[in-house]
């Protein structure tokens, strides 16, 4: 059988709860320096969510290189009368996806960050997991 070339890359997920333990200048390069995504940004919510909400930060690193990343909260929230434990993957005050990919990496990034989300949830036990935006090649990712 004849190599096509492929190179396998090896990538390392990190999930952190505080945006200072992910390092400021390659996230917001990543964000792409979207306000409402920047690491400022993400240390003035992390001190003015209520006592009740937890933030994630999920890194994706290939070569010490930040490659994909995402920003989810856990929290209680009230749906049908019923208190659930929910996680909501987004950045407050911004109607972009809050599961960010490097420009040029493959999509198998945006999947690892995927992934994370969902360990996030089942080890916090949440009954819902609310991904409020999603389009184009990440919404074939994502389903």
């Amino acid at each position: 059988m004849k190599d096509t070339g492929t190179i396998q890359k090896d990538f390392t997920v990190a999930v952190h709860r505080r945006i200072n333990d992910v390092p400021q200048k390659e996230w917001d390069t990543l964000v792409r320096h979207t306000m409402f995504h920047t690491c400022q940004w993400m240390e003035l919510v992390e001190h003015s969510v209520r006592e009740d909400v937890t933030p994630y930060y999920i890194t994706v690193t290939c070569d010490d290189q930040l490659v994909g990343g995402g920003v989810c909260y856990a929290s209680y929230g009230t749906f049908w009368k019923i208190r659930m434990k929910r996680l909501a993957c987004m950045c407050l005050f911004s109607e972009d996806m809050a599961l960010f990919i490097k420009e040029g990496e493959d999509t198998q990034v945006l999947s690892l960050v995927y992934t994370a989300v969902e360990e996030i949830a089942q080890k916090q036990k949440v009954q819902i997991v609310f991904v409020p935006y999603v389009c184009g090649e990440a919404a074939g990712i994502l389903m």
